[in-house]
């Protein structure tokens, strides 16, 4: 399972560059940052990019700007944090309207459960939207495991079933997000056949100063957002190697 390290725009290049595969959030408009993912993006890694939901900062026209900038291979579809169906709709009406413009892109939905939605239901949902919409990726959000089915071990359940039913599509499935530093469910989604998982926690954590495998309050309490325009001169050795020790603790060398 791949590893999307997400870092300040003055560490990309220390710590990003440890996988060929990379979330590129559409919200980021600091320059060093577009640069970095342009040049992944020539040197042939792949790049999937975020909507910004989750940050509460979607915006469409942002959105469409930023695939005509990277070239992305692979672009999030809308969707609303919580929102069920509403979600849903969301995709399907940028698929309806902007889909057939951008002929290189996969499509990836995320499977957004709805508040006291059981499990079975958001599976079958998710389900239909995928034969429906017919993209290469589905992602699982953080939100199934910390809110809507916690502790059940519930994304590599969900992308067991995706990838058993829909195993002559070779479905793609990436992992929103690491859940409150369980660092076991990397393990647990890796066996269950998830593609890739993404988390800002592993460099931001230790750029301030924290060791996540020795404190796993340390994913919520200190959670600030990522400072993406923080000075280099921020990154003091010892936290550069709290980075790579958290890095480490993901699998990522």
């Amino acid at each position: 399972m791949k590893f999307c390290v997400i870092s300040p725009a003055a560490g990309l290049s220390r710590f990003s560059t440890r996988s060929d595969l990379h979330l590129v959030l559409s919200h980021v408009d600091n320059p060093l940052y577009q640069q970095f993912y342009l040049n992944r993006r020539e040197a042939g890694d792949t790049l999937i990019l975020d909507n910004g939901t989750y940050e509460g900062k979607f915006n469409l026209q942002k959105l469409i700007e930023k695939i005509g900038l990277y070239h992305p291979q692979v672009v999030t579809l809308p969707d609303k944090m919580y929102g069920g169906k509403t979600s849903d709709e969301a995709a399907d009406d940028f698929m309806d309207k902007y889909g057939a413009n951008f002929h290189s892109v996969r499509w990836m939905y995320v499977m957004q459960p709805a508040r006291d939605e059981s499990f079975d239901s958001c599976l079958e949902r998710t389900i239909f939207m995928v034969e429906k919409l017919s993209p290469a990726w589905v992602a699982i959000p953080r939100v199934m495991e910390t809110l809507a089915f916690p502790n059940q071990k519930i994304r590599s359940l969900a992308c067991i079933a995706l990838k058993a039913y829909f195993k002559h599509n070779e479905l793609k499935v990436h992992a929103f997000g690491m859940a409150n530093g369980k660092y076991g469910e990397l393990k647990e989604l890796a066996e269950a056949g998830c593609d890739s998982i993404d988390s800002s926690a592993p460099v931001w954590r230790g750029w301030n100063g924290y060791r996540l495998g020795l404190d796993d309050k340390a994913w919520d309490m200190y959670g600030e957002d990522v400072d993406f325009d923080i000075a280099p001169a921020t990154l003091q050795r010892s936290r550069e190697a709290l980075i790579n020790l958290n890095l480490a603790d993901c699998g990522v060398k």
